[in-house]
């Protein structure tokens, strides 16, 4: 069973009342831009980019968002399992080689509303690393995965933190 904290409407800019105050960044925030990467987001040159980042203001954090805008160029007869599975390796490499947190943002396929008799009866149930496009990979090699889910049939911004 995923843990999960309950998140209310932003109500502060004190660390004190802001549940995501461990995850803000003082340092520098640094982006390589597409147009850097020669106008391909190809996952090699965003980590390129990102390993001189690292050297030039010693970035511990890294951030892809989304990976479904990151070029997929696979080679031919290579499934796109397999070329999951090669880039996930490339960004855990990346990130123990260099002391780097990762964060990848991937979007669930098109989810189902939940079966009658479920918890989630009648609305999209949250998401599971399983349902990202592409892969089982992504819960496989994953050393953390992170959930944001919000009830679209609510009428409040409560969203809900699975682990």
């Amino acid at each position: 069973m995923p843990q999960t904290d309950t998140f209310g409407p932003y109500r502060s800019q004190s660390a004190g009342d802001d549940p995501f105050a461990p995850f803000r960044v003082d340092a520098p925030v640094s982006t390589p831009e597409a147009a850097e990467a020669d106008q391909q987001a190809i996952l090699d040159r965003l980590l390129a980019l990102a390993k001189i980042q690292v050297f030039r203001q010693g970035i511990q954090g890294l951030v892809l968002d989304p990976w479904n805008e990151i070029d997929f160029s696979r080679p031919s007869g290579q499934t796109e399992t397999e070329y999951v599975s090669a880039s996930l390796t490339k960004i855990r490499r990346f990130a123990m080689l260099y002391g780097v947190h990762v964060w990848l943002v991937a979007h669930p396929t098109k989810l189902q509303k939940a079966q009658k008799g479920s918890k989630y009866e009648g609305q999209y149930p949250p998401p599971t690393p399983y349902d990202i496009s592409g892969s089982s990979h992504f819960r496989n090699k994953a050393d953390n995965c992170l959930t944001v889910w919000r009830d679209v049939d609510a009428n409040d911004n409560h969203v809900t933190l699975f682990v």
